[in-house]
């Protein structure tokens, strides 16, 4: 853990908020077959540093790009599932992308065809929507940190939504954060700080997500994003 990423306590309704949410069944993950998950950032990550801080947009700016935002939150929601199906059956986040083209889509507000994914076995779709995200100084409580705004839904292919939430936090509104000092922010420490927001955002998600299954939550923030089997790292 580096000094921008000091311990920091988030409370519950911040993370999943208090409207536009159903809980999820726990009957009902018996139904679930190869799980896909995908990952929609609707813009590329913000900056908006303090005039204070405006040296070290240029480093900064450009560090994160949707696609890497996108796997590293992927990464952040897997890491806090149980080992248990269905959610050992996530089907592969490059089998996803091709067969739904993905990678090629410019139209990021248009949904996908996720009928296409019924052929590679998958019957429900984790969707995960990223409205804005970046990294941004908050003038009311004179913290640098970052922010994500979206929802998120869990839904049958072709059918009921199985669960949904709102997926929001923005760390500069939270007491006990200390805020993020620009200029202190390398590489690594930029995406360790970057990582443990993400951790710490989804950690409820993966809780409701869970469905009561007992299991230990993991005790820190992954230093590096995992990929679809949880072992290979993404390059930075």
């Amino acid at each position: 853990m580096t000094k921008n990423a000091t311990l920091w306590i988030v409370p519950l309704a911040l993370l999943l908020g208090a409207c536009a949410h159903k809980s999820l069944n726990p009957e009902v993950l018996g139904t679930i077959e190869r799980p896909a998950i995908v990952m929609r950032a609707e813009t590329d990550p913000q900056l908006a540093l303090a005039e204070k801080d405006a040296a070290h947009e240029k480093r900064l700016r450009g560090r994160l790009n949707a696609f890497q935002m996108n796997e590293r939150l992927r990464s952040a929601i897997i890491a806090h599932l149980p080992n248990v199906e269905p959610w050992t059956s996530i089907m592969p986040s490059v089998e996803v992308s091709t067969v739904l083209d993905l990678l090629l889509v410019q139209d990021r507000a248009e949904s996908p065809r996720y009928e296409l994914l019924k052929e590679k076995g998958a019957n429900t779709v984790l969707e995960v929507i990223v409205e804005r995200s970046g990294l941004r100084f908050n003038p009311e409580t004179g913290k640098t940190g970052f922010f994500l705004e979206g929802r998120a839904r869990l839904f049958h292919i072709g059918g009921d939504t199985l669960w949904k939430a709102p997926l929001e936090l923005d760390s500069t509104e939270i007491p006990e954060f200390p805020g993020l000092v620009p200029a202190e922010l390398s590489h690594d420490g930029y995406f360790d700080a970057f990582n443990d927001f993400l951790f710490r955002l989804t950690d409820p998600m993966g809780a409701e997500l869970s469905a009561g299954i007992p299991i230990e939550p993991p005790q820190t923030a992954p230093t590096e994003a995992l990929s679809e089997d949880r072992t290979e790292l993404i390059d930075e």
